[in-house]
């Protein structure tokens, strides 16, 4: 009979151990699929990521996605099927990266995701489009406004790139024609406000002079219309305007239905339409308002006074007002039973564009 083959010795006289390399080379295909699966996700991970803070990257998340994959599976295959020799050449393939190093890629990018996140502001129903400089953003414990990331085109919302936190971090938006509002910041997510739905709209006031005082607006009357800001003791004029109309201070809205209906009462219970004509002049005075823009966006708690001015320099009428967070309040002036005469350096001038 043939004698059994003798054992095989390695040259440091130990028997090998098959056991070892046979759950070595079973065990090296599943650290390149973990490998491959974590740098995949990574890949798709960071994409979506810069994609919404930085505004760049692959959009179709499918395609990032089957890159990634495709890399992962490439590598994978060739670790499989290459000779020893070709292999060896690609260690610095994806598959080959350790998975200490893919660890420590996850570790800092999550750390950054972290502590960085991004507001993006779109233009409303009203803007086509705002301009770096109109909209403010600014943290709780600083004045200085945060700059707006650089846009290809001014009709791309505006972007702030920001620090934040893992439970987030509060910042005061401004916007223009909205309240400022205190708003929080989170990471990943980040933040995307659309004015129209997100922010409280800026009060706007429709000032009505009386019948008395809209025919001393009339054209070579000489009547002047005027808004002022007051507080405390002093006094800051905001408007002027000669038109013989209502006046709308602020963003314009659109009239209430209702309100006309309401208008006609009060000229019922003042006794003005018993001159019928003097009731749909006043009527259609007030209906058809010119539109006034104060000097900056009214806010809640601002006190104002409009009067209206005639010829002769006197206060015919007025009224003042605090504004609330009403989007729009009718403010009737009521008429002077004594008349309050201006010195001429108290009378403002007509605008020049009118």
């Amino acid at each position: 009979m043939p004698n059994p083959p003798s054992p095989t010795w390695d040259e440091n006289g130990r028997k090998p151990d098959s056991g070892s390399n046979t759950a070595k080379a079973s065990g090296e295909p599943r650290r390149v699929w973990v490998s491959a699966a974590l740098l995949a996700a990574l890949v798709v991970t960071v994409n979506a990521w810069t994609t919404r803070h930085l505004g760049w990257g692959l959009e179709n998340a499918f395609g990032i996605t089957s890159i990634a994959a495709g890399l992962g599976l490439a590598a994978t295959l060739g670790e499989k099927f290459l000779p020893e020799e070709e292999r060896g050449a690609l260690r610095i393939s994806l598959a080959r990266i350790p998975l200490a190093v893919v660890a420590g890629l996850w570790i800092v990018f999550g750390t950054i995701a972290a502590t960085r996140s991004s507001i993006v502001v779109f233009s409303d129903a009203k803007e086509s489009y705002f301009s770096n400089e109109s909209v403010i953003l600014t943290r709780m414990d600083s004045v200085n406004s945060i700059p707006p990331a650089a846009r290809s085109s001014k009709d791309e919302p505006l972007r702030f790139e920001v620090p934040t936190s893992p439970f987030g971090r509060p910042y005061r938006l401004k916007v223009p024609g909205y309240i400022d509002q205190i708003i929080e910041v989170h990471p990943l997510t980040g933040l995307t406000v659309l004015p129209d739905r997100d922010l409280r709209v800026s009060p706007s006031v429709l000032f009505r002079p009386p019948p008395s005082a809209l025919q001393e607006l009339s054209p070579g009357s000489g009547g002047k219309f005027q808004i002022l800001e007051l507080a405390g003791k002093t006094s800051r004029p905001l408007v002027v305007s000669c038109q013989k109309s209502s006046f709308l201070l602020g963003r314009e809205q659109e009239i209430p239905s209702g309100w006309p209906e309401l208008w006609k009462l009060e000229l019922d219970v003042s006794g003005v339409t018993a001159v019928s004509s003097m009731t749909s002049a006043a009527l259609l005075g007030w209906h058809h308002y010119t539109p006034l823009r104060p000097p900056r966006d009214l806010t809640p708690d601002m006190v104002l006074e409009a009067r209206v001015i005639s010829g002769g320099n006197a206060i015919i009428a007025r009224a003042r007002v605090r504004l609330r967070t009403d989007p729009l309040i009718d403010v009737p002036l009521v008429a002077e039973s004594t008349p309050k005469a201006l010195t001429p350096k108290e009378v403002p001038s007509c605008p020049a564009a009118e």
